[in-house]
Formats: structure tokens, C-alpha cells, sequence
């Protein structure tokens, strides 16, 4: 899955020449991918939701917990309700996210060591960062205390976490260059030479501190999270106690996780987790709207 995303957004890339656009254009795909699940699930949700009042009434009429969650079952294939409906769509969403954090650490693995590379063989003043909208550099995460260039030990450890997605060519340029060494302890940054390339960098792109951003993807990515979490609740049937207190500690927990992690990884992660939540947002209030219209006038045509 990861390789076949990288593929997709290089591909895509080439022709719109806008690495966050395409990241946008393919959020947008994965999410039409994943609208008949989603609709499924929305659809199932609904119908037991109607046959709360059925389920209530069958739990007091039947002591014996198996016995009655025998019959609410019944009751459930009688009406086709499914209550594994809504597990399909959060495993494939969960899918489609850990891959696409895998393929954008592929990404800017090859972006961050083309960049280098390019700086030092045409120069620092014949480079620009990519720079999208509020952020320095599109592949450094969107924080105003993170560099829009990374310095030398920040530099070694990308490299070293990130060996496997590199290629040859790449690592071997960046050697040619002077900006790594292997050694018998392992790849090396050589400090002196990448340092003074990384200030020529910044200084040609007038930039100055430490802020690449100012955490506005994060903070998007936090607040849509929590918007989402309420809007899918909302549409839920009436769960167990626990089971309820479980899901409003996920509608809190889930924004700051979401935050943390777009916090720490590259404005490209961040930016498909904003879009995508964004777009789910959009889509849950139209699946809404349009069952809502149904249910209204299947109630006329009873009437």
C-alpha cells in the first residue's frame, strides 16, 4: 500500500507540479474510495438507532443477559442490522493513515536529500525551500520551534532512520559533495561542510530562528478531529455505560493525539490528516441530509 501511494503522489506530482495539492488531490480520492463504507456504516447506524426502543423493551422483558442479547440479535438479522458495520471503514481508514505516514517519510526522505544535493552542487542561492502558504519548508513539520532546515545532528539522525528509503545515488552524491562520510562506525555528517551550507540556505532564503511554522495544521487537524469524533456520536445508538464513557474519553483523547503527531511529523502528513478530516466533515453532513430527506418522506407516505 505504502509503495503504491508514493508511486500515486510522484506520479501525480510530475503533472501538477505542486507537491501539496497533490497531496490534497489524492486525500480527496482515498476519501471517494472509502464513501461506500462510509455510507454503510452511516446507513447501519441509523437502523439501530430505530430499533432502540425494540432492544430496551426486549433487555427488560428478558433477565438473563444471554438470553436477551440472543433475542436483541434476532432482532438485529431480522432487520439486517449488522454490529460489526462500523468496524470495516475505522480498519480501513486506520490503513490508509499509517500508510500514507509511511509513504510521506518516503517522500521526504528523497525530497530532503534531492534538496541537499541540488543546494550544494548549484548553490545556496540557486535553491529555494519548499515553501507552502504559512510553512518554511513543506517537509519539516508545521512548529515555530522546529528549523525549516535541519541542523547536522538533526540531519544524521534523519538519515539514519530513513537509510532504507533512500537510494544509492542520493547517498552517494551527498558523499561526493562532502556532506556525509562512511566510516567504521557507520554514516557520518560532516559537520563543518553541512553547516555552512544549511546557514547559506537560510540566509538565501531571508530566513532567520527556528520557525518553520506556526502550527497551523496541527491546531486544524486537532479541532476537526474533535468535530468529527461529535458528529459521529451524535449518530450512534445508545451504547452501554462503559462503553459510552470509553467513546467521550476517545472524543477528548483523540484531538491531542491527532495534534501530537502532526506536531512531530512532516506539514505533509499533517496536511492529508487536516484534509482528510475536513472532507469527511463535509461528506458526513450530506449523507446526513440526504437520509434525513428519506426518512422524512418514507414518515409522509405512512401518514
Amino acid at each position: 500500500m505504502t509503495d503504491i501511494i508514493v508511486y500515486v503522489v510522484n506520479a501525480l506530482a510530475d503533472i501538477l507540479n505542486d507537491y501539496p495539492l497533490t497531496i490534497i488531490a489524492v486525500t480527496l480520492l482515498i476519501k471517494f474510495v472509502l464513501l461506500p463504507f462510509d455510507i454503510y456504516q452511516r446507513k447501519n447506524s441509523r437502523k439501530q438507532m430505530a430499533l432502540t426502543a425494540e432492544v430496551a423493551d426486549i433487555r427488560r422483558r428478558y433477565k438473563d443477559p444471554n438470553q436477551a442479547n440472543q433475542k436483541v440479535q434476532e432482532l438485529y438479522r431480522k432487520h439486517k442490522v449488522s454490529t460489526l458495520a462500523g468496524c470495516l471503514p475505522l480498519a480501513l481508514q486506520l490503513v490508509f493513515l499509517f500508510s500514507f505516514f509511511s509513504a510521506l517519510r518516503m517522500l521526504v526522505a528523497e525530497q530532503t536529500s534531492l534538496f541537499v544535493i541540488e543546494a550544494s552542487a548549484l548553490g545556496a542561492d540557486a535553491v529555494e525551500l519548499p515553501k507552502w502558504l504559512w510553512i518554511n519548508n513543506f517537509w519539516q513539520p508545521d512548529s515555530g520551534f522546529v528549523s525549516p532546515m535541519a541542523n547536522a545532528e538533526e540531519l544524521l539522525t534523519f538519515l539514519n532512520q530513513n537509510v532504507k528509503d533512500l537510494s544509492p545515488e542520493h547517498l552517494m552524491l551527498m558523499k561526493q559533495s562532502g556532506i556525509i562520510e562512511f566510516t567504521s562506525e557507520g554514516l557520518n555528517v560532516v559537520e563543518s561542510v553541512y553547516m555552512q551550507l544549511h546557514d547559506s540556505v537560510l540566509a538565501a532564503n531571508n530566513l532567520t530562528g527556528i520557525a518553520n511554522g506556526w502550527f497551523g495544521l496541527p491546531i486544524i487537524t486537532g479541532v476537526t478531529t474533535f468535530l468529527q469524533q461529535k458528529l459521529s456520536m451524535k449518530n450512534q445508538p445508545k451504547m452501554d455505560e462503559q462503553t459510552e464513557a470509553t467513546n467521550n474519553t476517545m472524543t477528548y483523547f483523540m484531538p491531542f493525539f491527532s495534534a501530537a503527531m502532526c506536531l512531530s511529523s512532516n506539514s505533509g502528513f499533517a496536511l492529508y490528516w487536516a484534509v482528510s478530516n475536513i472532507i469527511t466533515i463535509v461528506f458526513t453532513f450530506i449523507i446526513n441530509a440526504v437520509f434525513d430527506a428519506k426518512e422524512k418522506r418514507a414518515a409522509k407516505a405512512a401518514l
